[in-house]
């Protein structure tokens, strides 16, 4: 999913710290200039479906023009301000450009931002039970496509304050002063700004004399396993604990109710197939004697499309990215452990001081900021654990820190990637955080996604950091395309899957088998979805309906840098 390519950039140069940004061609561009410092009211990543779009007007423009996705220019006036009108949640690029009255046509400029709506999935807290004058800690693990930034917990419809978070949970210390039943449940804010008001679950306070085995408890934990096979059937299964005796559970994958589990003696089964690869939230919801029905802790469930479980058997914890910082400046740290289990905790090292726990941003991508007080070099690496017990130190990467006052060029040599260098704090949607390739033709190039970014570079330990009077005075050139060879892709509203040629050229395959034929029966690992706003950075070619018409290698190979498909 694209989208959780592009969130949290914080880091200098991480792999998901990096705001890439859209520029469309423009046949009428002349001399004069373009409108500059465009910029969303809600930033990059929103939950306002009717932004506002400001800019800075350029000398001698008498009026402007404004374009949405793919639709028509809309004409307005010389004004430095647009309320687009209310959009549904996904992608969007918005473009202006400004005019006079001889007729000239500015380059455009654009942004390219999301609208999400959907606030973070919050499960029932954890414990159902107390005792009253004592401390109680409950927790809950949200989850979703944007990062949860904050829960609050909520007792009978009070929020009792702010619950702190360690990784991806959410805990918090609460005590009861009376006896009774109480309606307790977690309300979670992403980083979107969306908000949730989770499951809510009753808990039973007893009293402190009170004999828990008379009142009863009741948990229903996670289910197991946390791993399946794309359309091979996996039996789950959850035991429930307690004083109180489970008579029913049902399984639910991804909030739907798949059906009720088998049991036997206090544990319950379901076999359930899975027709995608990707992660799933799977959980148990179960009935006590009481009648009460409990919903248990959510699991998530990596399903592989690799066909021999020995693929995934391996547990590895690889180097940090990036490689560089600068003093006195917060960096974002970046490692994406692999494991056949869910990779559960990380924590960050620095010199072999552990120095910060990292946030899992999405699944198995764990982030942690740090500032490094001098320059130097320090030895960084991750230490992780995964949900099977194993733990792993990862690989450990030298990190050369620079003086703040030497750290940026003025200039950087073409070919090569580069950034504005951040100054202090800097937000996620800072345009000090956008990467471009600085291309042979003296013109900074935009990279549409991190998608595209990795088929060219494995990280962005290379990045040149540059002065904002050498970036401003590059034009936008073409967007960077995929390199040919490397993925197969497929636009959202259209059904054909095609291979990439030079000269960012596109061709349908016909069939599946010659699909597979060159890219293996594992395809899928290399097929993504690209948003139909993209469409107009490739050139469709003839189909493929042979297998003399196309070749993955050639293709590949027939470039070796960005500049060759610009």
């Amino acid at each position: 999913m694209m989208h959780l390519f592009l969130r949290k950039a914080l880091g200098v140069v991480t792999a998901l710290s990096m705001f890439f940004a859209f520029m469309p061609a423009n046949a009428n561009a002349s001399w004069l200039a373009a409108p500059t410092n465009l910029t969303l009211s809600g930033g990059l990543y929103t939950n306002d479906t009717t932004p506002t779009a400001t800019w800075t007007r350029p000398a001698d423009a008498t009026w402007y023009q404004v374009l949405l996705d793919d639709g028509s220019w809309i004409n307005l006036g010389n004004v430095s301000s647009y309320t687009l009108w209310t959009l549904p949640s996904g992608w969007h690029t918005f473009y202006v450009r400004a005019l006079n009255n001889s007729g000239d046509v500015s380059v455009s400029a654009g942004v390219t931002f999301e609208i999400d709506t959907a606030g973070p999935t919050v499960p029932a807290i954890a414990p159902s039970s107390a005792i009253e004058d004592q401390s109680t800690t409950f927790s809950v693990t949200p989850s979703g496509e944007a990062a949860t930034s904050s829960c609050d917990l909520y007792v009978s419809g009070s929020n009792t304050g702010a619950m702190s978070k360690n990784g991806s949970t959410f805990s918090k210390n609460y005590t009861f002063t009376n006896s009774g039943s109480y309606t307790v449940y977690a309300r979670c804010t992403d980083g979107d700004g969306n908000t949730t008001t989770g499951t809510s679950r009753t808990v039973r306070v007893s009293e402190v004399d009170e004999d828990p085995i008379e009142y009863g408890t009741f948990i229903v934990p996670s289910v197991s396993p946390s791993l399946a096979y794309e359309d091979e059937s996996t039996i789950f299964s959850v035991s429930p604990s307690g004083t109180l005796d489970a008579i029913a559970c049902n399984l639910y994958v991804s909030g739907s109710n798949v059906g009720s589990m088998s049991q036997s003696s206090n544990t319950f089964t379901k076999s359930h197939t899975f027709t995608n690869d990707g992660t799933y939230t799977v959980y148990a919801k179960c009935k006590n004697e009481n009648g009460d029905w409990v919903s248990g802790s959510s699991r998530s469930v990596y399903v592989a499309y690799q066909e021999d479980p020995d693929d995934l058997a391996t547990f590895t914890v690889p180097t940090v990215s990036p490689s560089t910082a600068t003093e006195d400046e917060r960096t974002t740290f970046t490692v994406r452990p692999s494991s056949n289990y869910n990779v559960t905790d990380c924590w960050l090292y620095v010199d072999g001081s552990r120095v910060e726990s990292m946030d899992e941003e999405s699944t198995n991508r764990f982030t942690a900021d740090y500032t490094f007080k001098n320059d130097g070099s320090y030895s960084v690496y991750a230490y992780c654990k995964d949900s099977n017990g194993n733990a792993v130190t990862g690989d450990k990467r030298t990190v050369r820190v620079s003086n703040a006052t030497s750290s940026t060029t003025s200039n950087a040599t073409r070919g090569s990637l580069i950034k504005i260098a951040c100054s202090g704090s800097t937000k996620t949607n800072d345009t000090c955080k956008a990467v471009y390739y600085y291309g042979n033709d003296g013109k900074r190039h935009v990279f549409p996604n991190e998608s595209v970014f990795f088929t060219w570079y494995n990280d962005f330990d290379d990045v040149v950091e540059v002065s904002s009077s050498f970036m401003s005075s590059l034009t936008l050139g073409k967007n960077v395309t995929y390199r040919p060879g490397s993925v197969v892709i497929k636009f959202d509203s259209s059904s054909k899957v095609y291979a990439i040629e030079a000269d960012h050229t596109l061709r349908h395959y016909t069939t599946l088998s010659l699909l597979e034929s060159d890219y293996g029966s594992n395809w899928k690992n290399a097929f993504v979805k690209v948003p139909d706003y993209l469409y107009g950075n490739y050139t469709v070619g003839s189909v493929i309906d042979s297998t003399r018409d196309y070749d993955r290698d050639d293709a590949y190979y027939s470039v070796s840098t960005i500049n060759d498909v610009l």
